[in-house]
């Protein structure tokens, strides 16, 4: 028996709301760290250049396509700002999943 339908209720807003943060931050964060730890190990191993991982393609290929110093700084700090942006939403949108599983719990288990 549900003791506080109110509370389940925010609580499965909380839910959904932090499963749609948590897919979008994770559609638009680079993985920089696991690609910097898999090239170096690539020039450890194997004594050559690291190959690119295929996520950094489209950014390289935006940078390339820029004329001016000025236009690929603008391309780089974009994705620097995304990729940040999303490391925040992502932490949020966990925040929103934990939250609302223990608003739940509570609504459920409260007497």
């Amino acid at each position: 028996m549900v003791h506080s339908p109110l509370l389940l209720g925010f609580g499965i807003a909380l839910l959904v709301i932090g499963g749609v943060l948590w897919r979008w931050s994770s559609r638009h964060r680079i993985d920089l760290k696991s690609a910097a730890i898999g090239g170096a190990w690539d020039v450890a191993r194997n004594r050559r250049m690291p190959s690119m991982p295929d996520q950094f393609k489209p950014h390289i290929d935006a940078v390339k396509a820029q004329d001016t110093n000025v236009g690929r700084a603008k391309v780089v700090g974009g994705s620097v700002i995304r990729h940040v942006l999303a490391r925040f939403v992502g932490l949020a949108g966990f925040a929103g999943l934990l939250g609302g599983a223990v608003m739940i719990a509570l609504a459920i288990l409260w007497t």
